[in-house]
């Protein structure tokens, strides 16, 4: 599976709030004026609540990018479709980025272009009005295209930090690339610029959003997690680790903080690795309606829950990497990849376990897991290049064994897996969370149409694999979080 899609998965998990439409007129904000500026329109600010779970459907339409219905695509644009799947058709939008959210009031997205003086990689907010009629959106019109914001600093680093851009039902809030925090706020046309950690380059980013609440994260000589309070603008610090850095950690790699949130809970995770897996990790749910921030579990925890599955896999042997995370109430699920090296024999596979806001001990999701691994083909072959720690080299070869299945998403009470099969083709499958309940889907079934409305990845999915089985076997070794040499692959039927 290619980078952009699996980013593209893990962003849509942080954005479960809203904006609704408003478009600015010319103004500073009340703390410092920012690099750029609100543009005025037409539309008028309405607080409309969103009631869907689905980041890129309304109540009745959704909406995909060209480039994710087709990588191919030589336009930019958005497609439009009916919420049973119907394509109602599509505008052509150049420079657009990504789309931000879809409500009952617009299609708002993001562009990166030149400005009216020539200037490269300014950074745009716009939004596409929708019209109701006889219950359903109209077609979209690109000349009805608003430009809510103009930001010059922003499309500095947005290529490689767009999934900083987060909204509800009355602000619009990012980070720049100097450390900045921009909030628009819809209904008083305003911009206002804060740098609530002090910092004046880098190193502060999004978290999360609810209807009240902005949380906001550093991560440079420590930790440190603020929140501010949207009814009153107040800012409060949440949680500080002052380990984060230092000579403990000086030979590791410092990994990104990933986060999963609903409506009333956010969840994060703080990891470091090392050339054999994660040396250490901590879960963390942040409940928006208290404000109160707890450890869930460490990486200790998770390997003791594995052993109670497997013995073997609470030992050096086998190493944990990363984490994608899914949330379901005030639940979270890690889905990590497991790694065993013992004999000369290299064994790969996702596993998911779970913890809830209350708990105090992750749980092996023996259900899904199951599911995967008897219903997802295994691919096997040689492994023999060198990584430190591992014991894998050109002198002493090893097999390999690798289960890609994994899950995709959760939406509601269903996880939605992928399986790879013998035939070299992917099979695509829901797991009821409640029964246990496995089903096959393909890309007609309505559960496609919903895993399109809540990743907005279209046929984009099938476009992955279809590279994968069309070019060299070892370009699958993406999924190897060691990128072995692997050779003479095949799938065990």
């Amino acid at each position: 599976m290619k980078k952009k899609t699996w980013k593209k998965v893990m962003s849509i998990a942080l954005l479960t709030a809203l904006f609704a439409t408003g478009c600015g007129t010319v103004t500073s904000g009340d703390n410092k004026e920012a690099s750029g500026s609100a543009v005025s329109g037409s539309a008028v600010w309405n607080r409309v609540k969103k009631e869907s779970s689905y980041v890129y459907s309304n109540s009745t339409n959704y909406y995909l990018l060209l480039s994710d219905i087709n990588e191919y695509s030589e336009k930019d644009g958005i497609v439009q479709y009916k919420n049973d799947g119907t394509r109602v058709g599509e505008v052509k939008i150049e420079d657009i980025e990504e789309i931000r959210y879809v409500d009952d009031t617009g299609v708002y997205y993001t562009k990166i272009c030149d400005n009216e003086k020539g200037d490269e990689d300014v950074f745009q907010l716009c939004c596409l009005p929708v019209e109701k009629t006889s219950g359903e959106d109209k077609a979209i019109d690109k000349a009805k295209e608003e430009v809510l914001l103009t930001d010059n600093e922003y499309a500095e680093y947005a290529e490689n930090s767009w999934w900083q851009v987060k909204g509800n039902s009355r602000y619009f809030v990012y980070t720049t690339y100097k450390g900045n925090y921009v909030r628009y706020d819809r209904k008083t046309k305003k911009r206002t610029v804060e740098t609530p950690f002090g910092k004046t380059e880098g190193d502060v980013y999004l978290m999360g959003i609810s209807e009240n609440s902005v949380l906001l994260y550093c991560r440079d000589e420590e930790f440190m997690l603020r929140r501010q309070n949207l009814d009153t603008m107040e800012w409060e610090d949440i949680y500080k680790d002052e380990s984060w850095m230092g000579e403990k950690w000086k030979d590791d790699e410092l990994d990104s903080v990933e986060s999963v949130q609903n409506e009333s809970f956010l969840f994060y995770n703080t990891y470091r690795t090392t050339d054999w897996g994660t040396s250490d990790f901590s879960v963390h749910g942040y409940d928006f309606r208290t404000n109160r921030d707890k450890i869930l579990c460490s990486v200790s925890d998770i390997r003791t829950a594995l052993g109670k599955v497997k013995k073997e896999w609470n030992t050096a042997d086998t190493g944990l990497w990363g984490t994608e995370m899914f949330c379901r109430g005030d639940r979270v699920y890690l889905q990590l990849q497991l790694s065993e090296n013992r004999n000369q024999v290299y064994d790969s596979r996702y596993v998911i376990l779970s913890i809830g806001m209350e708990e105090t001990t992750p749980v092996y999701e023996k259900g899904i897991c199951d599911a995967i691994e008897k219903n997802s083909a295994c691919l096997r072959g040689k492994c023999s290049n060198y990584v430190e720690g591992v014991g894998i080299g050109k002198e002493h070869p090893a097999d390999y064994r690798e289960n890609a299945g994994q899950c995709l998403t959760m939406i509601d009470n269903r996880a939605f897996l992928l399986f790879d099969r013998p035939d070299q083709k992917i099979q695509f499958a829901c797991f009821d969370l409640d029964t246990g309940r496995l089903w096959n889907f393909n890309t007609k079934s309505k559960e496609f149409i919903d895993l399109q409305r809540s990743t907005g990845n279209g046929d984009y999915w099938i476009d992955d694999f279809k590279d994968d089985y069309d070019g060299e076997m070892e370009e699958r070794m993406w999924y190897s979080p060691r990128g072995f040499d692997v050779t003479d692959l095949e799938y065990e039927r």
